[in-house]
């Protein structure tokens, strides 16, 4: 809960900030309405303490703002990001590279200085990327963007900050009325699907309307310019809880690849007679290999048949990345979720009590998969061995065949990604990685393949996003176990290990019984025999 008592800013004889008093409790979006110069932004910058109040508190849980120097004052200022007006991106740095220096606060300041990330972080930045529908510009220099697209950027470079508050000082100023509504709605999914304490500074008491509500009344902001009547006078309070028939995923789902505790945990094991009751709903959770466009449709018949199967709502999360999915399920917010073959053995490993219980069928009847590389169909190339000093652009690193397989690939041919090829790039989807390949900021792209028909790259043309022919693919992996979905086994075995028929359909549709599944199971036996080697490396 931040509180403010008290609170005075003056600049020379005038005063700012004029006793502001104000009670912002977790989770909520909190509007503050006013003319320019009104003090809106003076507020802020005191919150942040990147001004200092004249006089007053400001406490945030237990902690006195107002009195934190040092190190702790850095601390603070990493928990409450600072969305500025004007973007305050470095244009000569690609988009990825300003994301990331949103975690300079939590690395040594020389790492932060040479820019030298680590996979997961990059791959937090990316996934904070696609939650803002940015990553396909990843690689792109910021000065390039349009005025929306920088202040997604600021946006996501705020929220690899994890931060536990916002504050967002006019952000919609610069912008029109489509980027305006782009920008307003990614604020309002952060503060009610991740829990995060959003404060926007904001000019149009309609948009506060519209994003937030509950009026609260009149304050002292005092405008350093002369006061006209009925304005600069008041800061209209406008505070939207974090409200919703669904469960919330944290801010951690895409930043740190370590959930907090989802609002959806349960305590005790269901029994066979009750168990409905205790999960009035079910939260299915998946990573798509596209982007976001028709992910609910094409799940929709699985939805439906673990509803019907079930019988109890189950809800589709759709999560940005695999490790989102591993600590959702380790904390109880997701309950049953679809995971790649290598996500799958890393959660199993990592001690997370899940029990496989379906698998995906070809149209073909076969169980499996392959993992690719594709390089344009104009390109010379013809082998990997062709493309050192290259790019290569891979998906995610809990990815099977946009990441551990190809490197697994790569290592039979004694090649080491980092040094073989001059870039190597997470671009934060299947999707994402061929469209970098298009878009030429990539050489190489790791992807799913099953068959001409069946890949990601046949689902993007179908939807007009890529032509089949202009690409290529130089190298096919062995057959890969296809992907589990997974449920809680300490609390839904009796649930969902013993219903009934498969279903007929396409494949990521249609589901096998757990006793066809022995593939995946001796994945899952395998992944137990890496537990002591992992502990060790932990």
């Amino acid at each position: 809960m931040l509180r403010l008592e008290g609170v005075v800013k003056s600049f020379g004889g005038k005063r700012a900030v004029d006793q502001v008093s104000l009670v912002v409790p977790a989770g909520q979006l909190l509007g503050v309405i006013g003319q320019s110069g009104s003090g809106k932004s003076t507020l802020l910058r005191m919150i942040n303490r990147l001004g200092d109040p004249t006089a007053g508190q400001i406490r945030f849980g237990d902690t006195d703002v107002t009195a934190l120097r040092g190190r702790a004052l850095r601390q603070w200022r990493a928990r409450c990001a600072m969305i500025f007006q004007q973007f305050n991106l470095a244009g000569r740095l690609d988009v990825l590279t300003n994301v990331m220096m949103g975690r300079a606060f939590h690395v040594p300041p020389t790492r932060a200085l040479l820019k030298l990330w680590t996979d997961a972080e990059k791959a937090m930045g990316l996934s904070a990327l696609e939650g803002l529908d940015m990553a396909r510009l990843a690689g792109q220099r910021a000065d390039t963007l349009s005025g929306g697209q920088q202040q997604r950027v600021a946006i996501a470079r705020a929220l690899v900050q994890e931060p536990e508050i916002i504050l967002a000082d006019e952000p919609i100023a610069s912008l029109d009325p489509r980027n305006t509504q782009v920008v307003m709605d990614a604020l309002l999914h952060i503060n009610r699907h991740f829990g995060i304490t959003v404060i926007c500074n904001l000019h149009s008491l309609d948009l506060a309307r519209k994003y937030c509500d509950r009026p609260r009344g009149p304050s002292r902001l005092r405008s350093r310019r002369p006061a006209r009547p009925c304005l600069g006078r008041l800061l209209n309070v406008l505070a939207a809880s974090q409200q919703g028939d669904f469960p919330m995923f944290t801010r951690r789902l895409i930043l740190s690849t370590a959930l907090a505790a989802g609002t959806l945990a349960f305590a005790g094991a269901a029994h066979a007679q009750d168990w409905k009751a205790k999960y009035p709903e079910l939260v299915l959770a998946v990573v798509p290999a596209e982007n976001a466009s028709g992910v609910t449709e094409r799940y929709a018949p699985f939805v439906e048949y673990l509803s019907k199967e079930l019988g109890t709502k189950v809800t589709l999360r759709v999560a940005n990345d695999y490790a989102a999915v591993i600590e959702g399920q380790r904390n109880g917010s997701i309950h049953i979720a679809g995971y790649g073959p290598a996500s799958y053995s890393r959660a199993v490993v990592t001690g997370v009590k899940v029990e496989p219980f379906r698998t995906t069928i070809n149209n073909d009847g076969t169980v499996g998969y392959y993992s690719v590389f594709y390089v344009r169909a104009d390109s010379p190339y013809k082998t990997i061995e062709d493309l050192k000093g290259k790019n290569l652009g891979l998906v995610d690193p809990n990815s099977t065949s946009g990441n551990n397989v190809p490197r697994f690939v790569l290592n039979k041919l004694k090649i080491v990604p980092e040094s073989y090829f001059a870039h190597v790039t997470y671009t934060g989807s299947h999707e994402n990685a061929v469209l970098a390949l298009q878009q030429k900021t990539v050489d190489v792209a790791a992807n799913w393949w099953n068959a001409d028909d069946d890949s990601n790259l046949s689902r993007m043309a179908a939807k007009g996003l890529a032509k089949k022919d202009d690409f290529r693919i130089i190298s096919k992996s062995d057959l890969i176990p296809n992907s589990p979905y997974a449920y809680l086994a300490d609390r839904l075995r009796q649930a969902v290990g013993r219903q009934g028929p498969r279903v007929q359909g396409g494949r990521r549709q249609v589901l096998r019984r757990r006793r066809r599944a022995d593939q995946v199971h001796r994945l899952a036996a395998q992944a137990e025999e890496l537990k002591p080697a992992a502990a060790k490396l932990t």
